[in-house]
């Protein structure tokens, strides 16, 4: 790969996607407190709907904290977390690369060396909906990429 190609791995809708589901939760997580308080009778569901709720909130702060923008340009992996600096890697800074994926989105989760023993997480998420133009594989262009090769797959 030579030094003016850049490889976009995170989907384009990426942090208006996320913006928009921290939104919404927040608009409906008043409806659900509000439809508990004014039930007559206890049941299971006024347990389980503030537990799931808490694991969403969970889950969003987790995607907000580590989500980002990453490109391949030449060499360098860049990467734009949402409330920090962009920085630029090499393939030695490369941590550890795992994935997992809900439905139609696949996150990829990697390491990123800083010091020592010091590392930071980072996480890249994919869609595959119809509307959805992108159909890079982060987490095998991630793994050619620590590799060494440039030349992953599209």
């Amino acid at each position: 790969m030579d030094n003016n190609t850049e490889l976009k791995l995170s989907s384009s809708f990426t942090k208006t996607g996320l913006v928009i589901a921290a939104i919404l939760f927040l608009l409906i997580s008043p409806l659900g407190i509000f439809a508990m308080l004014d039930a007559k009778t206890f049941h299971f569901g006024m347990v389980l709907a503030p537990l799931i709720s808490i694991a969403i909130l969970g889950f969003l702060i987790y995607l907000f904290t580590n989500v980002c923008d990453a490109k391949l340009v030449g060499e360098q992996l860049v990467i734009k977390k949402f409330f920090k600096p962009e920085i630029t890697i090499n393939h030695s800074q490369l941590g550890y690369i795992s994935s997992f994926q809900i439905k139609r989105t696949k996150y990829t989760t990697f390491e990123i060396k800083k010091g020592r023993n010091e590392f930071e997480k980072a996480l890249i998420m994919n869609s595959r909906s119809i509307f959805s133009t992108d159909k890079t594989d982060a987490e095998a262009v991630l793994t050619m990429f620590k590799r060494g090769k440039q030349n992953g797959p599209q």
